[in-house]
């Protein structure tokens, strides 16, 4: 299995899909939340968090109910696993 690489963009946004904030984040993740900032802070969809961190990231937004779906030509994405109604 694939895991998602974030990049700053798509970190903000799985966090706006679950209205949570930074600090959220770093305690569902055991990432310090001054790496969180820097890493949102950064323009460049280039830019990466190191691998460790990467996984415990996706892992918390996909056990707190997102979906990464992946590039295909359109540009990566984020989903709820479960429709709404039947969340």
């Amino acid at each position: 299995m694939t895991v998602t690489r974030l990049n700053p963009h798509l970190c903000r946004a799985a966090r706006a899909f679950l209205d949570w904030q930074q600090q959220h984040l770093s305690d569902a993740s055991g990432i310090p939340r001054p790496t969180i900032t820097a890493f949102e802070a950064k323009r460049d969809d280039a830019a990466k968090m190191s691998t460790m961190n990467n996984k415990a990231a996706v892992e918390a937004f996909e056990a707190a109910g997102l979906e990464f779906i992946p590039e295909n030509g359109g540009g990566a994405g984020i989903r709820f696993r479960e429709r709404k109604g039947q969340r």
